[in-house]
């Protein structure tokens, strides 16, 4: 369980944290965010079965965690928000490869033209 989830936590890229919120925030939950925080790693901490608590229920947990998408998979809630957190971390890193290269290409051809 949390072992295995840790291990594959460092070796991730991109993190998504899934808990069922009908059971609360449970301890291991915040162990896995705990460690998704202090690598820094991009990730998505989503709250699933947001339809099984009530409204003031999930105030309380956006209170506490802002950036958390609250998410009902069988009532098809929230998925098109995670699939465009996933997309806009997957874009805003493309874009920081292609400066690099960009970079090392401009670098290269001053050096080029130098030589």
């Amino acid at each position: 369980g949390v072992e295995r989830s840790i291990k594959a936590i460092s070796e991730a890229d991109f993190v998504v944290i899934l808990t069922d919120i009908s059971q609360g925030f449970l301890p291991e939950d915040e162990v896995l965010l705990n460690k998704v925080l202090v690598r820094q790693k991009p990730h998505a901490l989503c709250f699933n079965k947001t339809d099984l608590i009530k409204d003031n229920k999930a105030d309380e947990f956006i209170k506490a965690y802002p950036n958390a998408i609250l998410m009902s998979i069988s009532e098809d809630i929230g998925i098109e928000k995670l699939e465009e957190h996933i997309f806009g971390i997957a874009t805003e890193n493309r874009q920081d490869i292609d400066n690099q290269v960009l970079i090392t290409n401009a670098r290269d051809d001053k050096q080029l033209k130098t030589a």
